[in-house]
């Protein structure tokens, strides 16, 4: 036995060499996989969200305001008038959405102002246009109160195509960010949704 480790001595180096290779590759397959697995529970989680708001915010009334948990009222209202939006033609989207009453148009723009701009108020903007982007300082004005609505018409007025007397100049509109941002931070949201939808609980039928 001896003699023949001594004779062939790099067969074992090459059998060593293969074992590690295959551990190796095996453990880059199970991770491989493990992440596979977790990106599709993250996958079918997501729809499972997207579809369940949709079917408990169906109808909204003060009743399924009250039942549902606060958290969940802002994104299922939401849902709500996105099902109808959903319901028609894609060129006819946006006629549909500036046809619905000023209240659904609000809350579902406000959601959009606050969803794009974890990263800063700036990128709400960046990312979108008509018909969201111009109502978007009446829409918080109208859900959250005029002092935060005129922050977000300043950075609006930054973005505005159309505003020839600004410019988008970073340094001015991350000012802006930190106003949102601190504003914000005391301001609950989703009390003042479910407030604002409540009050105006006639025009979400």
């Amino acid at each position: 036995m001896l003699e023949f480790l001594s004779q062939y001595w790099y067969l074992i180096l090459i059998l060593i060499f293969a074992l590690l290779l295959t551990f190796i590759l095996w453990v880059k397959a199970a991770k491989s996989s493990a992440e596979r697995n977790r990106e599709k529970k993250e996958f079918f989680a997501r729809l499972d969200r997207e579809k369940d708001p949709r079917k408990r915010f169906s109808e909204i009334t003060k009743e399924v305001l009250d039942s549902e948990p606060l958290e969940d009222v802002f994104e299922g209202v939401v849902a709500n008038i996105q099902r109808r939006i959903d319901k028609t033609e894609e060129e006819n989207a946006i006629s549909f959405f500036d046809s619905l009453s000023a209240p659904m148009r609000y809350v579902y723009t406000a959601f959009y102002v606050f969803e794009d701009s974890k990263d800063g108020l700036h990128e709400f903007f960046k990312k979108n246009t008509y018909p969201i982007a111009p109502l978007a300082p009446e829409a918080i004005s109208a859900v959250f109160g005029s002092e935060i609505g005129d922050v977000v018409r300043e950075q609006w007025e930054i973005f505005d195509e159309e505003n020839e007397e600004k410019s988008v100049i970073p340094e001015e509109y991350e000012l802006v960010n930190k106003k949102f941002k601190n504003m914000t931070q005391s301001l609950n949201v989703n009390e003042a949704v479910k407030a604002y939808v409540i009050e105006n609980i006639v025009h979400f039928a």
